[in-house]
């Protein structure tokens, strides 16, 4: 991703958990992406969605306190997480949730026209 422009520190995104916004074209639509970092009991979760209708999610666990990993290192493997999935939620999954808008569009207006007759 030659346009990754992650700007947030160790401090900020993996201990403040400040979301990280992803935004890139596809078909000159803007499809965002967001990426967090939450502490759940012992793991540190990275959570990677997309934010439009019918967007998937991804959590990556990153760290724990078993493996005491440092902030930095953990940041080092959300970077590489992001870089390695957010494509996937832009040029894979973004065209997926739109067949699925179809479809239930679709089921939708068929259950309209059997309620009608």
């Amino acid at each position: 991703m030659e346009n990754f422009n992650f700007t947030l520190n160790a401090e900020q995104f993996i201990v403040q958990g400040i979301p990280f916004e992803f935004v890139a074209k596809f078909d000159d639509v803007n499809v965002k992406v967001i990426s967090s970092v939450e502490k759940r009991e012992k793991n540190v979760i990275l959570t990677i969605k997309g934010d439009y209708k019918r967007g998937s999610s991804v959590e990556i666990t990153i760290g724990n306190d078993d493996l005491n990993l440092s902030n930095d290192q953990m940041l080092i493997i959300a970077r590489e997480s992001m870089i390695q999935y957010i494509p996937l939620f832009i040029f894979d999954d973004y065209p997926t949730s739109l067949k699925k808008i179809a479809a239930d569009e679709k089921m939708d207006a068929l259950e309209k026209s059997a309620v009608t007759l």
